[in-house]
Order: structure tokens, then sequence, then C-alpha cells
């Protein structure tokens, strides 16, 4: 009969876990209230080719005077610069800070 001797290591895991969430404007740099609407902006453009992933930019704005204010930077600083495929997409969104805690 074989005898087997059993090796015990004790062994301490670390596990970061979230336990607040902020959500800042990236115009006014104001923090976004909890249960509150927001807006996210994408931009970019595709003049460069598979490189043109590096143009997009995702931007949380708290406010419609934020939304226009980087609107006006985006359409002087691409479409002004003649860029042809230039693109963006806004949406409205629910901000929930208990949505993002835990995770």
């Amino acid at each position: 009969m074989k005898m087997y001797k059993e090796i015990i290591e004790t062994k301490t895991v670390t596990k970061n876990i979230v336990v607040d969430h902020k959500l800042y404007c990236d115009v006014c740099k104001k923090e976004i209230p909890d249960n509150s609407w927001y807006y996210t902006l994408i931009t970019g453009h595709h003049e460069w080719g598979s490189d043109s992933i590096e143009s997009v930019k995702n931007i949380d704005l708290c406010s419609e005077s934020c939304v226009q204010n980087r609107l006006d930077f985006y359409f002087k600083e691409l479409i002004g610069k003649g860029y042809n495929t230039a693109y963006f997409d806004l949406t409205r969104e629910y901000y929930r800070r208990k949505d993002h805690i835990g995770k």
C-alpha cells in the first residue's frame, strides 16, 4: 500500500473590488451626479486607414453646453481641416453609481 504525504501551503489571495465610482465631465471637469442624465460623445475619422482607430475619442459630458463646446471644437479641428470621413456619435445615458460598484 502506498502512503501519500500531503503537503499543505497557506496562501493569501488579494482581490481588488470597486467600492465607489464617480463620473466626471471631460470638458468642465465637474462630477456628474448620481442618478442623472449625461452625454457620451464618440468622435473619429477614417482618413488613416487601419490607423484611424487612434483618432477615436470617447468623451463624457455633463450638460448641453459642454456638448456644444466639444462639438464646436470637433467641427473646427477635424471638419475644418478637410477630414471628409469625420464622424460623431452622441448618446444620452443615465448614470447610476451603484451599477458600477463591486465589479
